[in-house]
């Protein structure tokens, strides 16, 4: 079973960002600033992980994976790190 405990860094979660994710019906597991200063979020939305860039009060470029957990993870340490 995959951990996703300490993921969530609560600078990076805005009220716009939590809003959001609310409305799509979005479970976030993880959100945290990469270097470059976005927020990459990594969440449950329509029964498979997701990885997202969060930024202008929306969520862009998303990476899926169905019933894949690792594999989502392991894209979200990636994108917090470029």
């Amino acid at each position: 079973m995959i951990s996703f405990k300490n993921l969530i860094n609560k600078n990076a979660m805005s009220n716009g960002l939590a809003a959001l994710a609310l409305g799509k019906g979005a479970y976030i597991h993880g959100a945290d600033f990469s270097r470059n200063g976005g927020v990459v979020v990594l969440a449950e939305w329509r029964g498979e992980f997701v990885t997202w860039k969060y930024g202008n009060e929306g969520f862009f470029w998303g990476h899926y994976y169905t019933d894949d957990a690792q594999s989502a993870l392991a894209d979200f340490m990636k994108r917090v790190a470029e």
